[in-house]
């Protein structure tokens, strides 16, 4: 995904930075265990979530699909990989069947293309 500036959603970008590097700077009397190196790890791994959460919304909502996070990762939890191991000893990683909505977002986000370049056969939903 290349980011252009006339994207929607690239004014919420440095106001997300903003506050990163706001938290980032902040100390808590409770995290007195933590080094500031930590602390800034930790801040960042927070902000790289929110931010691929935000994508992922927006990549959602250019498909007309209007999920909450709540929602979303409770579907998303619901697909898995399995792996299926034959009567001959071969074994093939499988992408469990899908629900409707689940088939839904699975299309919208497109990860059967993700699944199928990390050598994962999609059953039919």
């Amino acid at each position: 995904m290349m980011l252009r500036p006339n994207d929607s959603w690239s004014p919420c970008i440095p106001q997300g930075i903003a506050t990163f590097l706001h938290y980032a700077s902040r100390r808590s009397a409770s995290l007195r265990y933590a080094t500031d190196s930590k602390l800034s790890v930790h801040a960042l791994y927070c902000f790289l979530a929110l931010l691929l959460i935000r994508i992922v919304l927006l990549r959602l909502h250019e498909r007309h699909l209007a999920v909450g996070v709540d929602l979303l990762t409770e579907r998303l939890r619901g697909i898995h990989e399995a792996l299926v191991v034959y009567a001959n000893g071969a074994a093939q990683r499988v992408i469990t069947e899908r629900s409707p909505e689940q088939e839904a977002l699975f299309a919208a986000l497109d990860l059967g293309n993700l699944a199928a370049q990390w050598g994962n056969r999609v059953l039919p939903s």
